[in-house]
């Protein structure tokens, strides 16, 4: 169901099992390390993207691991967003040394700064400063690798933990590079706003929500013989669950090595 008004179109997706329209994203979010398992391995981060049906009292949220690249390549696309998020951290971070030298000054001492502390000094990024505004697309395939996923009904996983959720775990992972991590973990674990004062209520470099009881809720997979991207065919469908196969037996057999 989509919001009407004149503000821009919000991006929007469509679910199945139920919703049967258009629904808008509210907002983006990245927990560290993920919050969900797949097959029993917990991640270095998650993306969950949220929706709301203004027609029912569901919310469905599409889940994405994200994994180290093999090779350590940069995730791009995701790296726009970052880019976002790090323009944020740098100006509430300069406003906090600013107001860090105005006290300093009531009191008659000096500036009050220390370029040490300067934690967007300390980490890496791929920033590319630019004028000009672009669309960022939340579904992008290098953010949503895949259209299948596991679903089950569940709840918010911050306070106050309402039940309302339809989660949409996706069954492939995004994958991004070390710095990339290091970034997220920086802007994520040592924001403050302009007072000073950390945003952040991780602990021992977490914000994720421990694993929770499944309360014989059935969790249910749609894969591709479910449904199918609009370019494949069932050949497709065919090799891409014997590579999936394929891989959690390679992944259980590693898991019973160690």
């Amino acid at each position: 169901h989509r919001r009407e008004g004149e503000e821009p179109d919000p991006p929007y997706a469509d679910f199945p099992n139920g919703f049967g329209e258009f629904v808008d994203a509210l907002h983006a979010d990245i927990k560290i390390p993920s919050e969900h398992r797949v097959r029993g391995k917990q991640f270095v981060a998650e993306y969950q993207l949220y929706h709301l049906h203004l027609g029912r009292d569901r919310a469905p949220v599409i889940s994405v691991m994200i994994d180290l690249h093999p090779e350590g390549e940069p995730n791009r696309h995701l790296q726009r967003a970052l880019d976002e998020w790090q323009k944020v951290f740098d100006a509430d971070e300069q406003e906090c040394q600013e107001e860090r030298r105005r006290a300093a000054r009531r009191l008659g001492g000096a500036s009050g700064t220390n370029p040490g502390n300067n934690t967007s000094d300390q980490i890496h990024r791929n920033t590319q400063a630019t004028t000009e505004r672009k669309i960022w697309d939340p579904y992008h395939p290098d953010i949503m690798p895949s259209i299948h996923f596991y679903g089950y009904s569940g709840s918010l996983t911050e306070p106050p933990c309402t039940e309302f959720i339809e989660w949409r775990v996706i069954d492939k992972p995004m994958l991004i590079s070390p710095g990339q991590l290091l970034q997220m973990q920086t802007i994520l674990f040592n924001h403050v706003d302009n007072k000073c004062r950390l945003t952040s209520n991780h602990y021992e470099g977490s914000v994720a929500r421990p694993i929770q009881d499944a309360n014989r809720r059935p969790v249910y997979q749609c894969t591709c013989r479910d449904f199918l991207a609009d370019d494949d065919d069932r050949r497709v469908c065919t090799r891409r669950e014997f590579r999936l196969q394929n891989e959690a037996e390679a992944e259980k057999e590693a898991g019973q090595g160690e």
